[in-house]
């Protein structure tokens, strides 16, 4: 959960220091969505009991499960960004939202009680935050911009599945 906020923020940083392209994030927006995509969930994960053994390759098998999420989050907000969205604060805040539950509902894997009512219960408190939140987080839902925010997000969902199977057929055949 932690590497896939590192992978998209060095890739826009980097992006944003040789290229036109803005920074995205205001530090208020990032606080809410990484503490429900990332903070309250890996407490609830580390706290689990596990007993296994790490095996294999453990570096290639953390950054296997974040750097899809992390190139599609940074994929989506530079078509944003290339499309001059007017609405590049909600549609960040959308985009990072939609792949962080998916991010999220992967790590999951395999699905206990216990971690399908913690997905469901980030993505609705998220969905509840952005709404309720908006203004704070410079975040308009219900602006005519938002529409085409919400496509992204969907957009880099997609973009997230896709890269995640590549990668799994990638490793099957090696």
């Amino acid at each position: 959960l932690f590497l896939v906020k590192n992978i998209f923020t060095v890739a826009l940083v980097l992006a944003a220091l040789l290229t036109s392209l803005v920074y995205p994030f205001q530090p208020v927006t990032l606080t809410v969505i990484n503490a429900l995509t990332v903070g309250l969930p890996s407490l609830v994960l580390a706290l689990e009991p596990n007993r296994d053994r790490i095996r294999g390759r453990f570096l290639w098998g953390a950054l296997e499960r974040a750097l899809p999420g992390g190139l599609a989050i940074f994929g989506a907000l530079t078509v944003a960004q290339l499309l001059h969205l007017r609405a590049l604060f909600t549609a960040a805040a959308v985009i990072l939202s939609a792949v962080g539950i998916c991010v999220l509902a992967k790590v999951s894997l395999p699905m206990t009680r216990l971690r399908k009512w913690m997905v469901l219960a980030m993505a609705l408190l998220l969905t509840a935050a952005l709404f309720v939140l908006g203004p704070v987080l410079s975040v308009w839902l219900l602006e005519p911009g938002a529409l085409w925010a919400c496509l992204l997000g969907g957009l880099a969902v997609c973009l997230f599945w896709c890269l995640t199977a590549v990668l799994a057929l990638w490793k099957k055949q090696s």
